[in-house]
């Protein structure tokens, strides 16, 4: 299966590529996969044939510990590769699971990596991806490290704003505060611009906190209008609030001041 909604997509500036690396990004070979939600999709330590593309849905990666209980990696939300830090591994590291009924596409991992080491327009591209990805990751480390709970919590909720596609046509920066009316008329529609809807228990889990604990952090922001929730939607009507709380640099979205 060939398709302009799969790899292609992922790639902000794709139609800035040359005319033959758009057609081979448009016609590099795909299996389109179809997961109900909580069908676990691979397992860790399977081997690594593919490299995935969410194309509707939410999943999440995880990993699970020693002592039965569950870290999860990543939230992946569509037109997001999944798969990219496992390459050049030849089993799985973690595990995939889908969290609302889900699509992926599914592309050989030894197919991509030789499209992409051919062409340096793409591989340009690969690298910004990466690179991008790793700024989050980083940013999730120090969180876990070293913040506490409540600036977790508000860094990982604009985070998910950012990456969702959550954010109005002139960017997150833009957001400002909502009145609860406002708010409300939003949330009736299937495209709430600042609604999402993710369990506690994936936030906890995400984060390294007990779900009691990522309770008591919601509840603390909804006393200070920063969020309402409702339905397991988390509604942000603050959004340069829950910056200030994150540390979140204005100057760099993936950067937190020190503190």
């Amino acid at each position: 299966m060939a398709s302009q909604a799969g790899l292609y997509a992922c790639f902000e500036d794709a139609d800035t590529l040359p005319a033959r690396e758009r057609r081979q990004l448009v016609e590099l070979p795909s299996e389109r996969l179809v997961c109900p939600k909580d069908e676990v999709i691979l397992r860790e330590g399977e081997p690594a044939h593919g490299l995935f593309v969410v194309e509707k849905g939410l999943c999440y990666t995880q990993r699970f510990l020693h002592d039965g209980t569950r870290h999860i990696i990543d939230v992946h939300f569509p037109g997001e590769i999944v798969g990219l830090d496992q390459l050049s591994q030849p089993l799985h590291l973690s595990g995939l699971a889908a969290m609302t009924d889900t699509a992926l596409f599914m592309y050989n991992k030894l197919s991509v990596m030789h499209l992409f080491t051919g062409s340096p327009a793409l591989a340009r591209l690969l690298l910004h991806m990466v690179s991008r990805g790793q700024a989050i990751m980083t940013e999730r480390i120090v969180g876990l490290a070293r913040h506490g709970a409540l600036r977790r919590v508000a860094h990982f909720l604009l985070e998910i704003l950012h990456r969702g596609g959550y954010a109005n046509p002139i960017g997150v920066r833009s957001l400002r505060k909502v009145p609860a009316e406002q708010a409300d008329q939003a949330n009736k529609g299937l495209q709430s611009p600042l609604t999402f809807r993710i369990p506690q228990q994936v936030i906890a889990d995400t984060l390294g906190l007990s779900i009691v604990h990522v309770s008591r952090v919601l509840r603390q922001l909804r006393e200070q209008d920063m969020i309402t929730t409702q339905n397991q939607g988390i509604t942000l009507m603050d959004v340069d609030g829950l910056r200030n709380i994150a540390g979140v640099d204005p100057a760099a979205r993936w950067r937190s001041t020190p503190g």
